[in-house]
């Protein structure tokens, strides 16, 4: 994919008054700039039903993504990839799914690199239909409770640890 406009961090010189000093200095300025930006990479896909309702699912990709500044791109891990199994029949759909994403550049902080690392979830759903307009639902987001972990240049530089918990969701859903 090459796209032609991107938006990317630049650093450039500005002169400013310093008010402690009592005249003008030069300071490095880092504020977005356009460029272009490109991505390479491959996904592979299959879904496999088993029988009797079952079935299972996986997707795998692998992407590198630069911009026209030689740098990364923000949001773009280089491998994720997703696993699971199902059951879908007599108006029940229950499905168990892995989710991991490996680390990525999140943006710059106070003009420092951020990044998320590597991070993997647990899913399940659950849905039950009583008639075509009556069902009820059921989402488990992060049964695993992984941590997310943000780190400045490298993990040896952490910046953040966020703790989500475990979160559940209940629907009940009617059609007119």
């Amino acid at each position: 994919m090459e796209m032609s406009s991107y938006v990317d961090f630049g650093t450039s010189t500005a002169t400013y008054f310093n008010l402690q000093q009592n005249k003008f200095a030069l300071y490095n300025i880092t504020t977005p700039v356009n460029t272009t930006a490109q991505v390479r990479g491959v996904e592979v896909a299959w879904t496999q039903p088993i029988g009797f309702g079952f079935g299972t699912q996986a997707n795998f990709t692998y992407a590198t993504g630069r911009t026209g500044l030689d740098t990364p791109m923000v949001g773009q891990s280089r491998i994720t990839y997703n696993v699971g199994g199902y059951y879908e029949a007599f108006g029940l759909s229950a499905h168990l799914d892995y989710t991991y994403r490996s680390h990525y550049l999140v943006g710059l902080d106070r003009s420092s690199l951020e990044n998320e690392d590597n991070v993997g979830n647990l899913a399940a759903a659950l849905n039950y239909a009583f008639t075509k307009n009556f069902s009820l639902s059921l989402n488990l987001l992060n049964l695993a409770n992984e941590t997310i972990k943000y780190y400045a240049a490298d993990t040896s530089q952490p910046r953040a640890f966020y703790s989500n918990g475990r979160q559940y969701y209940f629907a009940v859903r009617y059609k007119l």
